[in-house]
């Protein structure tokens, strides 16, 4: 068995055991991502362990944030994922909403390049928009649509401010994605939110959960 197969059996393992969808045709596309971004992590630091688990716990996540929202009976057509970085979260969303075109917003060319060899590698090309610019100068040029479904940023500002700068981007019934970490102080309080329907923790071994929340 090759690290990535032992990689995506663990992925698998963690999504049924968490109660999450699983199709084992995703199985192919992420082989081929793990393929790429470890072909591309020797060329740039497209994010900071890109071996197959590396790989694999960002799309763990993205997968969470997929369950929140099939949780509230909602199958998003339009998606953003502003500070897209390597565009892990942004080819799963592609992979998870088959219907879904899924806008990548990533300043930095070389990892906007990336997203681009990556969404044909995985045959998500047709559905990834990789929009180059920072989501300022994105909004200002009419980059994406008026009112996504959903909106996500990992690690880019801190919830408050996400949720901030989110609610301009998604349609009054959308949602915004926010990552959190369990045992951060202010967690619980904006869990306690209105505002949050639904959240999740992410399985395996970091205290980290999902949350998604209306603008």
């Amino acid at each position: 068995m090759t690290e990535t197969q032992a990689a995506l059996d663990v992925l698998q393992d963690r999504c049924l055991s968490a109660g999450m969808a699983w199709e084992p045709a995703w199985r192919e596309p992420l082989q081929r991502l793990c393929e790429v971004v470890a072909d591309g992590a020797r060329a740039t630091n497209l994010v900071g362990d890109a071996s197959p688990a590396g790989v694999c716990a960002h799309v763990v996540e993205a997968l969470v944030v997929a369950d929140c929202a099939r949780q509230l009976g909602m199958t998003p057509l339009s998606v953003g994922d502003i500070g897209a970085g390597a565009g892990l979260a942004a080819l799963t969303y592609a992979l998870a909403w088959p219907q879904a075109r899924v806008f990548a917003v990533e300043p930095r060319r070389l990892r906007a390049d990336f997203i681009r060899v990556a969404a044909v590698a995985c045959e998500l090309g047709e559905r990834v928009v990789v929009v180059q610019r920072s989501l300022g100068a994105a909004v200002a040029a009419c980059e994406l649509p008026p009112a996504l479904d959903l909106v996500d940023a990992r690690a880019v500002w801190p919830a408050p401010e996400w949720m901030a700068r989110a609610k301009p981007l998604v349609a009054t019934t959308g949602l915004i994605a926010l990552h959190l970490r369990g045992a951060d102080a202010g967690t619980e309080a904006l869990l306690a939110s209105e505002r949050v329907l639904a959240h999740k923790s992410v399985p395996g071994p970091r205290d980290y959960l999902v949350a998604l929340a209306r603008p």
